[in-house]
């Protein structure tokens, strides 16, 4: 999947996306459980939904080569696996590397 204009393609309105994406997003990001151990906090594993927007120096680009350039926090592989497995989604669907 090639990233492009959002003018090039139908996207739904403010509205529609607001009530949608806000259900979704109280749905995969509770409030994590906070638990302590042995006098240590530690945070139980929890679902983050991220919400980004596209730079004009990505169009034209595969997703698999904006994240490998743009983010270098986790590996080529990481990026390939998460786009493959569906964990990285674009627009809630998943795509192609």
């Amino acid at each position: 999947m090639k990233i492009i204009r959002t003018n090039e393609i139908e996207t739904e309105s403010d509205e529609e996306w607001k009530s949608t994406h806000k259900t979704k997003k109280a749905e995969l990001s509770p409030s994590p459980a906070i638990l302590n151990k042995d006098g240590i906090r530690y945070v139980e594993k929890y679902i983050h939904v991220f919400r980004g927007y596209t730079k004009s120096r990505w169009l034209g680009k595969k997703l698999y080569q904006v994240c490998c350039q743009e983010f270098k926090a986790y590996s080529n592989d990481y990026y390939l696996n998460a786009i493959k497995s569906g964990k990285l989604k674009v627009n809630g669907k998943i795509v192609s590397p």
